[in-house]
């Protein structure tokens, strides 16, 4: 029974390009399973189905690894990948709207109560955040994207923008509010925060573990997050258009080439002849996949 729904799911994928390619297909196969093996069917106070990256081992709905199952899960079911989207989002919605008490260095809140447009590193079913004092890279319009452009009906793309646009707006005033450096440009507030942990971006050499060294604070220009912003941004006003809030994606736009100028003139590093970080206005030498973010960050 087990392998005849395999079989059967499997055989309902879409198909892989360059079918002579059994690797591709095998690849596939594999990938699709585990992610629709780590869904969950609502429980607690989920009121749609959610995703984690392994039921065993991290069973939370993370910020941004949610974002990028429902890309993967949009390929063959993009009304579940909405919803499990959709689930992720409702869980930045049951926290004040307005918080109770802020610290703030540099512009960058480092203590301050959860806020109701945050998107927590990770929540569980009950849709509260875990550590919630951090998010992780704002990837939710990217997916949204993918799972407007491919859900087939006119009416569900125009009740999936209805519930995705709201709290996607919400959360791009959070970055706006909470982690955005006097100089203009968007700062994690710590390794954690970035979903690369104890990159060599943000911290020496340790021998400390990643979920320690982690959580301290670091304030700098990041090229990845910016790029982030600046797609984030982009998706969002390409989403209001399709919403018929033509003035509300202009505004959306205008911000996006101001955040793409900045990141350009002042993050390009001719010397390195890559994009670097900045710290306190010099650039971070260490070169990560980061360095060339802004040529590759999907949009």
């Amino acid at each position: 029974s087990a392998l005849q729904r395999r079989s059967s799911f499997e055989n309902s994928l879409p198909a892989v390009c360059g079918p002579e390619k059994e690797a591709s297909r095998s690849s596939l196969r594999l990938a699709a399973w585990a992610l629709q093996n780590n869904l969950y069917y609502p429980r607690g106070n989920m009121r749609r189905w959610g995703s984690v990256p392994a039921k065993v081992y991290f069973p939370f709905i993370w910020g941004w690894d949610t974002a990028q199952h429902v890309i993967g899960l949009s390929e063959w079911n993009p009304r579940r990948a909405g919803d499990v989207l959709i689930t992720q989002l409702d869980g930045s919605c049951r926290s004040s709207s307005r918080s109770l008490f802020k610290l703030k260095v540099k512009g960058i809140t480092i203590i301050g109560s959860s806020q109701h447009n945050q998107v927590p590193s990770k929540i569980d079913d009950t849709l509260c955040g875990v550590a919630n004092f951090y998010s992780q890279p704002p990837l939710q319009s990217w997916a949204a994207l993918y799972v407007y452009e491919r859900l087939a009906e006119q009416e569900e793309k125009r009740k999936f923008l209805q519930d995705v646009l709201p709290p996607l707006k919400e959360n791009l005033r959070w970055w706006e509010e909470n982690r955005r450096l006097p100089n203009g440009f968007f700062s994690y507030l710590n390794g954690l925060e970035s979903g690369l942990d104890d990159s060599p971006r943000f911290y020496p050499p340790s021998f400390l573990p990643s979920f320690i060294i982690g959580i301290v604070p670091r304030f700098f220009a990041a090229v990845d997050l910016n790029c982030w912003i600046f797609q984030a941004y982009l998706n969002t006003a390409y989403l209001s258009v399709q919403a018929g809030l033509s003035e509300e994606a202009e505004s959306f736009i205008k911000r996006c080439n101001e955040l793409k100028k900045k990141i350009n003139e002042e993050l390009w590093s001719f010397e390195h002849e890559a994009w670097l970080d900045r710290r306190n206005g010099k650039f971070i030498e260490v070169l990560t996949p980061a360095i060339w973010w802004p040529a590759s960050v999907p949009r």
